[in-house]
């Protein structure tokens, strides 16, 4: 199968989307690039890491996977406040 490589804009976009909370200068090394393209890539298309980070939490609230990976990351947590 004959696939088009995707270009380091939708890579970036799409590492964005995946796990907003990767820094942007992890992206920029993954998509061998600099972090100020990947400010510019997701500038242009109207991306905010911020809403996506919002959202992402938002969505793992509810349905308990951040009561789980607050478990993981320090034992003593029980409920989110």
């Amino acid at each position: 199968m004959n696939t088009v490589p995707a270009t380091k804009k939708e890579q970036i976009l799409r590492l964005a989307h995946v796990d907003p909370f990767v820094r942007i200068s992890d992206t920029a090394a993954v998509v061998k690039t600099t972090p100020r393209y990947v400010c510019t890539a997701l500038s242009e298309r109207g991306v905010s890491l911020a809403k996506l980070r919002r959202d992402h939490a938002r969505s793992m609230a509810s349905d308990g996977s951040l009561v789980a990976l607050l478990r993981l990351k320090k034992p003593g947590i029980t409920q989110v406040v």
